[in-house]
């Protein structure tokens, strides 16, 4: 039992882990609704697919959560009749893992399939085959825990990690050399679980990652289903097993195997219950649950013909509508064009002869005359009060002639 900096580290030992895990799956069935544990305790045989690796042990964990499996070879996978529609594939931590293999559950996944894939399975699996989606960082993790938060709490899969971090944040065992999820494309990669302390130590948040592909989904984690030691960094977390119990509001009946399994802390009981509940709701619930909405692609030709002929119908409307705006609009500056050349006597431009403006200037209004032929005469005049010619602007020439009445023209 070794102690660093007031954290207390324990390694668990096999019998630990599976009483653990008897502990936790009691607690996580407990929490499904009977149409779940139905649906768990009917599971066909080989509804699970599991493929071995080299560190981490998921068939120790399904066999403690009695979930029914099979195993199959990385080889094997080549020729194996997967079944995309009611099939889950679970890929242990792996040092190697052939390329082939990788793109066939690419394709299992594209027909439906769900695939779920721990530690260096990224590198090995995701990044030769999803690669669009996930990569290494190129870093690597010491062996140590880190504090977890949910950071999707809708999603179903989660769910059994919200009541456990009511009073305390769950742990995450990092193993020796855990490679960090490095997200490509953000729009498409949910992070169901972070670490901020994962993300201030190696740059990478991401603890729990899915995402779509094709009809299917990936599901992906760092480090192992399979806790093999946890880490008591809190006064809670020191606790008993039984202190959990309670903290989840088990019934009485988990609550005296609780007690009866003192040997177990409260960091052991809460991890192995946030993963045994993942387990469980992501076996019970459907994959198409978790995707999120898509737009599907219209193959039809005929819809596309159609969709087509209504943008054109439409833009057409829009054009001719634009048009007809148009024309009124200069039809209207005409007609205001017109009528105030109605205030301006000019001479007929058939004479030859350029237009004089004359501008009354009377309290009364002016009056318009109309004539096929007019010109305009001023007659000689010396009165002072005659202003002769002069010129305005535009070049036309302006008479203004003042008089004390009335102004007169000759026709």
């Amino acid at each position: 039992m070794a102690f660093s900096y007031g954290t207390q580290q324990y390694a668990a030992t096999k019998d630990d882990m599976a009483d653990a895990y008897e502990l936790g799956s009691a607690m996580a069935r407990e929490q499904l609704s009977a149409e779940d544990r139905h649906l768990l305790e009917n599971i066909g045989d080989d509804a699970v697919i599991v493929v071995p690796g080299t560190y981490d042990h998921i068939h120790q964990v399904l066999t403690s959560l009695q979930i029914p499996f099979k195993t199959v070879h990385q080889e094997e996978l080549l020729t194996y009749p997967l079944r995309p529609a009611d099939q889950t594939v679970y890929v242990n931590c792996a040092s190697s893992f052939p390329a082939a293999v990788a793109h066939r559950l690419r394709k299992f996944v594209d027909d439906g399939g769900q695939l779920i894939t721990t530690d260096w399975a990224l590198k090995n699996v995701l990044e030769v085959a999803f690669g669009e989606f996930v990569r290494h960082n190129g870093q690597m993790t010491g062996d140590e825990v880190v504090g977890i938060q949910v950071n999707d709490p809708t999603n179903p899969i989660v769910a059994g990690f919200l009541p456990a971090a009511k009073h305390v944040d769950p742990q995450w065992w990092l193993e020796s050399s855990s490679y960090p999820i490095e997200i490509v494309d953000a729009q498409r990669v949910r992070v169901l679980i972070k670490s901020n302390e994962l993300n201030q130590k190696y740059n990478a948040y991401a603890v729990l990652i899915t995402f779509d592909c094709g009809k299917g989904n990936v599901i992906h984690m760092i480090s192992h289903f399979y806790l093999q030691r946890s880490e008591t960094r809190g006064e809670r977390h020191k606790m008993s097993s039984e202190q959990f119990a309670m903290d989840m509001n088990v019934s009485d009946g988990i609550k005296a195997k609780a007690k009866q399994m003192s040997h177990l802390n409260y960091a052991q009981a809460q991890s192995s219950a946030t993963s045994s509940a993942f387990i469980y709701n992501q076996l019970a619930e459907p994959t198409t649950s978790f995707r999120a909405p898509e737009f599907k692609r219209i193959d039809a030709p005929w819809i596309g013909l159609l969709i087509l002929g209504i943008i054109i119908f439409l833009s057409s409307i829009i054009s001719i509508a634009i048009v007809f705006l148009l024309w009124r609009y200069f039809r209207l500056r005409a007609q205001l064009t017109n009528q105030t050349q109605t205030h301006t006597l000019t001479t007929n431009t058939a004479t030859g002869k350029r237009p004089i403006p004359v501008q009354i200037e009377e309290e009364q209004p002016p009056t318009i005359y109309e004539t096929q032929k007019m010109e305009v005469f001023v007659p000689t005049n010396t009165d002072e009060r005659s202003h002769g010619r002069y010129p305005v602007r535009d070049d036309i020439e302006q008479v203004r002639r003042f008089y004390e009445r009335t102004t007169k023209a000759y026709f």
